[in-house]
């Protein structure tokens, strides 16, 4: 094919995908899909194409706003949703990561409006090589959200954005099958034994209360006095993330951990950190999830685990690639095969049981603990049992801590 002569102009063109192009000089220019869009940009950047330009802007009458504007605009809609207190750093953060990599990838100049099936069938296959699983499924609805908020009610675009079939998620049978794959993930006894053993103080103690309780890492490392009715014997709380009521029978072995590590916490870094029950040993939270603000105003996130770091020492030691969530899941797994009572174990666990049923049931966001404990007692009970018995040990005499381990503050923190 003959070169073009200079200033001669190209035909626009459009490729299987569905987006418009030009080749000019032996470079391609890009305009979309829409092909109204694609003519009315291609002529208005004609002049900067030929002075060189390898991505003009299109112009505002016709094309709307672009990525950039929309990714900006919804991430400015979050910091005002952190700064009331609607929104988690940590959400935040989620985000803000997936703003930047849409805006990478995606382009930040390309028209919003223009994105068609074919644009986000390519994103697709890109988040994949980048993503996958739940993480996967997860970044593919955020995108989908910011896009149609977008449209209503931000109003950002002209019309509602077209994924198309080839942008969704992983269906239930994926995710079965990936879980397939993955094989048993799940800890038995003997291995929670071996574990318990090889964790310092106060690890042991929160690696207990991921196991008793069903926490996570962060749910654990923030826990304070006023969570426990010790008498009882029972955790009484309510979930962070979903502000619905917890509660859990505590076993001997965490008992006695709590009661250890009230003796030995180091003195609190911060007033902010007095009520903390865990302290690593600069005085720090083992789980900081802080909101500050940069130079130009903008928010800035201090997300440092020193539990799941001192954990993973102790597991790649053991050769058990177990993280601190699993421990929540294993206790799932266990009181699921043990048990019959549904709603207890649902209560553990933090899970709501009958959303319409919470909304007629008075006690439902305050579960009486002389109704609710015997039974969430009897799951704790029955999951405690079952581990002993597979690290054969006797639930009656044994515990799942050795006896007379030394008491060593963990956690190096940044400080």
């Amino acid at each position: 094919m003959p070169r073009l002569k200079s200033g001669h102009k190209p035909k626009l063109s459009r490729r299987p995908d569905g987006t418009y192009y030009i080749t000019y000089r032996g470079r391609k220019v890009t305009f979309g899909s829409d092909e109204e869009v694609a003519h009315k940009w291609y002529a208005h950047a004609w002049p900067e194409i030929q002075q060189g330009l390898r991505r003009p802007k299109p112009p505002a009458d016709v094309a709307g706003n672009t990525v950039q504007d929309v990714l900006e605009f919804y991430l400015s809609e979050k910091v005002a949703q952190l700064d009331r207190g609607e929104l988690a750093p940590v959400t935040y953060r989620a985000y803000k990561s997936l703003c930047d990599w849409l805006w990478e990838n995606l382009g930040e100049d390309v028209v919003a409006d223009a994105l068609g099936p074919a644009q986000w069938a390519k994103l697709r296959a890109k988040m994949s090589s980048k993503w996958r699983g739940e993480a996967l499924n997860s970044r593919i609805t955020w995108a989908k959200q910011i896009f149609r908020w977008a449209h209503d009610p931000a109003e950002l675009l002209a019309k509602p954005p077209q994924f198309g079939k080839g942008f969704k998620g992983l269906g239930i049978r994926d995710k079965r099958a990936r879980r397939i794959e993955k094989g048993k993930k799940s800890l038995n006894g003997e291995e929670y034994v071996r574990l318990l053993a090889a964790c310092p103080q106060p690890l042991r103690t929160l690696v207990l209360l991921g196991l008793n309780c069903a926490l996570h890492a962060k749910e654990a490392a923030d826990l304070r006095w006023k969570d426990f009715d010790l008498q009882a014997g029972l955790l009484i709380s309510y979930r962070e993330k979903t502000k619905l009521p917890r509660m859990a029978w505590l076993w001997p072995e965490t008992l006695e951990g709590l009661e250890l590590c009230r003796d030995v916490r180091p003195s609190p870094s911060r007033e902010l950190y007095n009520d903390r029950i865990f302290l690593t040993r600069y005085g720090n939270p083992f789980v900081r999830e802080e909101l500050t603000k940069d130079d130009q105003g903008r928010p800035k996130i201090t997300n440092d685990s020193a539990v799941s770091k001192e954990l993973k020492k102790v597991t790649n030691k053991l050769d058990l690639p177990h993280t601190f969530k699993d421990l929540r899941s294993g206790f799932k797994t266990y009181s699921r095969l043990l048990s019959t009572d549904a709603p207890a174990v649902s209560l553990v666990m933090g899970h709501a049981q009958d959303q319409m049923g919470e909304v007629y049931d008075l006690n439902a966001l305050n579960p009486p603990k002389d109704v609710w404990g015997p039974r969430v007692q009897t799951v704790c009970a029955i999951v405690r049992s079952k581990l002993l018995e597979e690290a054969g040990l006797s639930p009656e005499k044994d515990r799942l801590t050795t006896a007379g381990a030394a008491v060593v503050v963990s956690g190096k923190d940044e400080g």
